[in-house]
């Protein structure tokens, strides 16, 4: 992707089935990956540009991503965001996250570990660890207590451990 797009349209890549990478630019400045962008693609590669701030409802939902790091600026993962990405192993979130709306990462099956560095625990929707079985939440070490109390996330407290 140029290093001049600053946001990439909703379903750009929608339904493109032997899209398997993606790769920005040296200096990057996209700052937005809208709705449905790379949704039921083969997607299995991407590094995020530290410039991203929004990610849309589905932007990778049905990918074959097996790891993501979520930039620094990002607010909000919102619905549906990773939905049945079956190969989705590790997550990390970035401080910056506040909220990770319905379903994010429900039936991400192979789901492993997602880290959160946030120190105030984000609001969590519903739905959002659905169908996965075995995995671990890291958090700050100062605010495992405070994730393992707060609305949402006390459900998974036994999962919650320090980064």
């Amino acid at each position: 992707i140029p290093k001049s797009v600053v946001k990439i349209e909703s379903e750009a890549f929608y339904t493109c089935a032997n899209l398997t990478s993606v790769t920005f630019d040296d200096g990057s400045v996209l700052e937005e990956i809208s709705d449905y962008a790379f949704d039921s693609t083969s997607l299995s590669s991407i590094i995020l540009p530290s410039t991203l701030k929004a990610i849309g409802i589905s932007a990778f939902a049905r990918t074959k991503i097996t790891n993501i790091g979520i930039p620094e600026g990002v607010t909000v993962i919102k619905q549906n965001t990773f939905l049945r990405c079956n190969l989705l192993q590790n997550v990390t979130l970035p401080s910056s996250i506040g909220s990770i709306e319905d379903r994010a990462f429900s039936n991400c099956t192979t789901l492993t570990t997602i880290t959160v560095k946030a120190v105030k625990p984000p609001k969590l929707g519903t739905d959002v660890f659905k169908n996965i079985e075995n995995f671990s939440i890291k958090v700050p070490s100062a605010n495992v207590n405070d994730y393992k109390q707060a609305d949402g996330w006390s459900a998974y407290a036994s999962r919650i451990s320090s980064i």
